[in-house]
């Protein structure tokens, strides 16, 4: 009775764990904080600053500057894009998805832009949609590794099919440069293959 509590509380934790790598994730796909271009136009500029504030948590107060971007350019992919996240992190998830889509129509080769969608598809139980965006920002851009983490986390908590969630986070662990994430994911390998059992 006592060794199934415990292994109770690792699963929860190692679940606990995914969830938190995946809120993580969310933030910070396609918010990097690049500064814009010396040029840049008033709506890369407003982007940039509306991006930068979805890249802290500020989610609600990101929203402003995204609408006055794209009143001055309604095709601005990343405008879409970080928006996009900002609606999914206040769990305005319909409107989430229909910003990701938006700014892939105007930039169909935008891997960062699917992997949000795939995120938000996962979150509201779209499964197979959700696989097919990561899989899409793959294939797009086949060095960006989020779209893998990502895959992985739907392979584990919602599909549960251990053996592809593994599979998605070492070619995850394969891509990646952020080595802090990558630590933590080689540590929740571990655990998933105790809890798996030997093969």
């Amino acid at each position: 009775m006592k060794g199934n509590l415990a292994v109770k509380k690792t699963k929860k934790t190692s679940l606990t764990f995914v969830a938190t790598l995946v809120v993580a994730a969310a933030l910070f796909s396609g918010c990097s904080k690049k500064a814009p271009a010396p040029a840049a136009a008033p709506a890369d500029e407003l982007a940039a600053k509306a991006i930068a504030l979805v890249a802290e948590g500020k989610f609600v107060e990101s929203l402003p500057l995204f609408e006055q971007a794209l009143q001055l350019d309604p095709k601005h992919p990343r405008a879409l894009c970080g928006m996009g996240t900002a609606k999914r992190e206040t769990g305005e998830f319909d409107a989430a998805i229909e910003l990701y889509k938006k700014a892939i129509s105007f930039k169909p080769d935008y891997a960062i832009c699917m992997d949000n969608l795939g995120i938000a598809l996962m979150r509201t139980g779209s499964h197979d949609e959700a696989k097919e965006q990561f899989e899409k920002a793959s294939a797009s851009d086949p060095a960006y590794a989020d779209a893998k983490f990502n895959l992985g986390v739907l392979f584990e908590l919602y599909i549960k099919d251990i053996p592809a969630a593994v599979k998605a986070f070492e070619e995850y662990l394969a891509l990646s440069k952020d080595e802090a994430k990558k630590a933590e994911v080689k540590a929740h390998l571990e655990q998933l293959g105790k809890e798996a059992g030997p093969r």
